[in-house]
This record gives C-alpha cells, sequence and structure tokens, in this order.
C-alpha cells in the first residue's frame, strides 16, 4: 500500500502526468491500437509491453490512448441484438469527452471497417472493442497530427482523490506536465517503467502483471522509482 502521507502527492504527479497529454503529439514510432491494446490486457509477451511501457514515458497521445484501452467493462446484459448499437457502445466507453460530438461519425467510420474486413471470424464483443479502440485512437492521432487542440487529461477519471491540490497546482499542471515527462526519462529504464504504469492508476499487482515480474519487485521499483521522480522534479524546482 501507498504510505498515506505520500498519497495527495502521488495523486499530484498523476496530475502533472495527465496534463501532459493537453500538448502532446503522437511520434513516427507510435505503436498501432491493437499493439497498444494488447499490452494494457498483457495479452503479448512482458518483453513486448515494455517496448510499449517505454514508450508512454515519451509520448502523451499514446499514454491518453493507454487510458482509454484501460476503460473496458463487461458488462454483456448492455449490448443490444443490433450490430450497430453494439458497435455504438463500444466507441462510447472509449471515447474522450472532447471527441464526443464526433462519436456518431466514429461509429460510422467503424462499421465501414467492419464492412471491409476479410476476416472469417465471428464479430463477437471482443473483436467490436477493439475496431472501435482502434477507430478510436486513429482519430485522436489524426486531430493531434493535423492541429494545435488540447485534449481533455480526463482527471476525475485518472485521480483517485485530489482534494488536497491546490487551485494553483491545477493552474500550472499543463505548463509544467512536460517536466514530469522528462524527469521521467531520467529514471532507471525498469523503475520508468513501473513508475509510469503506476501514475497511469495501475495498482502494484497490475505493474508486477504487465511488467512480468512478482510484486515485491514490483512494490520496490515502483516506490523506489517514485523517490527518484520527486528528487528529479525538486531538482527542477516544480515540486517543493
Amino acid at each position: 500500500m501507498v504510505p498515506d502521507a505520500d498519497q495527495a502527492e502521488d495523486d499530484r504527479l498523476r496530475l502533472l502526468f495527465a496534463s501532459a497529454f493537453g500538448r502532446g503529439r503522437p511520434a513516427d514510432d507510435c505503436p498501432a491500437p491493437d499493439v497498444l491494446l494488447d499490452a494494457v490486457h498483457a495479452v503479448d509477451p512482458p518483453e513486448a509491453r515494455a517496448a510499449v511501457i517505454d514508450h508512454l514515458a515519451v509520448c502523451a497521445v499514446c499514454a491518453e490512448a493507454w487510458r482509454l484501452a484501460t476503460l473496458r467493462r463487461d458488462d454483456p446484459q448492455a449490448i443490444d441484438a443490433d450490430l450497430r448499437d453494439k458497435l455504438s457502445l463500444q466507441v462510447r466507453r472509449v471515447c474522450p469527452r472532447w471527441l464526443r460530438e464526433q462519436q456518431e461519425d466514429l461509429v460510422q467510420t467503424a462499421m465501414v471497417k467492419l464492412i471491409r474486413t476479410t476476416s472469417d471470424r465471428a464479430f463477437d464483443l471482443g473483436f467490436l472493442r477493439r475496431v472501435a479502440y482502434s477507430v478510436v485512437v486513429d482519430e485522436i492521432r489524426r486531430q493531434r497530427c493535423r492541429s494545435e487542440t488540447a485534449m481533455s487529461p480526463s482527471l476525475p477519471d485518472r485521480i483517485a482523490s485530489s482534494a488536497d491540490l491546490s487551485p494553483e497546482t491545477v493552474a500550472r499542471g499543463a505548463e509544467i506536465g512536460e517536466e514530469l515527462l522528462a524527469a521521467l526519462e531520467t529514471l532507471s529504464v525498469d523503475r520508468r517503467r513501473a513508475v509510469t504504469l503506476y501514475l497511469q492508476d495501475h495498482a502494484v499487482p497490475d505493474v508486477a502483471s504487465l511488467l512480468g515480474c512478482d510484486r515485491k519487485r514490483a512494490s520496490n521499483l515502483v516506490y523506489r522509482g517514485l523517490a527518484d521522480l520527486r528528487d528529479a522534479l525538486r531538482a527542477r524546482g516544480v515540486v517543493p
């Protein structure tokens, strides 16, 4: 468990990490949406996930795409019989608030993608989720390449408790979020991966699963990495 004395500070670090989403642009080597989705849900081997996690620490757009992938929920009773309704529900579940006005267009794009698929597999729920996620992430990247429209950091979804965060911290978040990404790069590789996942709201057991290590090692990587990160941020004058 995170010591109570550090909880508010951890929430503040998550705020800064989320704030970096407002300025990021996709990189040339961004992983495909399917690769991101598989990494989030530990489908591929740990070494493959490690490369994706490394990318999250330097690419705010993919960090947001990772967050969206964690929003998947299993609710079979909420699925209607009609294919479009099923797909619309999956798009709605991963579509960020700032793209809600384009939700119907995204559903239409996803439908076209289904029609054009040459796969013989059934359009089961898992396949529809994958198509919806792919379409949403592609649109996020397209818009970020085309303009400077800010992405919402979706702070209520990312931070468990922000009651101790000052208005000044929130106001300055967009300015110093990139400082946190730079500070992350100073950490050792293993600690940077663990801390990146922790800042994405993954608990230590999830970090262990995603990194392919036991919980004790994951805990050490997270908490020692957080200590290193705070030191790096203090050196930059970002935190007291």
